[in-house]
């Protein structure tokens, strides 16, 4: 049996994480078994609850920022202790389509390649910046004469990778794992290859507006209505007064109600549960 694992590194990946699990195929042919690993790396935001209502398998919660490079890392980890016989890393913005997974893979299902890299350059590009398309050619162009892999896309967040890879590299860099990877790659004689991809970047932006907007929007309304999603619960907030010398809920002193969970992203130290007799301590 042959089981694919999916590495999804985030930081502050609310308003794309959700549609980026979703995405994900369900099936693959010469797969037998798909797993997502989410590793947050220290989100701010509602991150790992997304995650959870998407349906991952499992979330690694690193606590703190450690930078894509330890999340990268700790991804990796994890899937083979899984027992991932092929790890894919895909990056959580949305830029990517998760639907080429089945064709990123191929390569190392069929034999060929150990480390497959998805090329955007090779493939079709939505919205790229100026500056982000110039940074890129210069690191690659950096990549290739380090490594002397004619790789087109040295900045690609999606790649997979076979077990025998991924058992091999050793990233050492606290920031970005993206050119080492490459290098590495090539200095142990490892066999890589590029597969043209698709990248959007105008779909993760716009991702990103619409959740933080409709959001806040929603689980107010949610909250003046008397319900809330599965899994939240809502919370009655006080708006700040001069006089603060009592602690007793009153009617002129409540300022709004909301949908939260333990997950929320909101400061919820005065607020407090309907049926709690003290405020909530956050």
């Amino acid at each position: 049996m042959r089981k694919l694992v999916v590495v999804i590194p985030a930081y502050n990946e609310a308003g794309s994480i959700g549609s980026v699990i979703k995405e994900l195929p369900p099936r693959i042919q010469g797969v037998d078994e798909i797993k997502v690993i989410v590793v947050d790396d220290g989100s701010t935001d509602n991150t790992i609850g997304e995650a959870i209502k998407a349906g991952v398998d499992e979330v690694v919660s690193l606590g703190r920022r450690m930078g894509l490079s330890y999340a990268f890392k700790t991804g990796i980890e994890k899937a083979l202790e899984m027992g991932a016989d092929i790890v894919v890393n895909i990056d959580a913005d949305g830029q990517y389509n998760g639907g080429e997974i089945s064709d990123l893979v191929k390569p190392i299902l069929s034999g060929e390649a150990d480390i497959v890299l998805g090329s955007r350059f090779k493939g079709w590009i939505e919205q790229m910046s100026l500056s982000k398309r110039i940074g890129n050619r210069v690191a690659t162009w950096v990549t290739r004469m380090a490594s002397s892999f004619p790789t087109t896309d040295s900045q690609t967040g999606f790649r997979a990778f076979s077990k025998e890879a991924a058992l091999k590299l050793n990233v050492f860099s606290d920031y970005t794992y993206v050119q080492e990877v490459i290098i590495q790659g090539s200095l142990k004689g490892l066999r890589m290859v590029e597969v043209p991809i698709q990248a959007n970047f105008k779909r993760f932006r716009i991702r990103k507006k619409s959740w933080h907007d409709n959001s806040e929007k929603l689980r107010h309304l949610q909250a003046t209505e008397g319900v809330c999603p599965d899994g939240w619960s809502i919370y009655f907030c006080r708006t700040p007064s001069r006089d603060e010398s009592s602690d007793t809920l009153s009617q002129n002193r409540l300022g709004h109600s909301i949908c939260a969970n333990s997950h929320s992203d909101f400061d919820l130290s005065d607020c407090r549960l309907p049926a709690a007799c003290s405020w909530f301590d956050g």
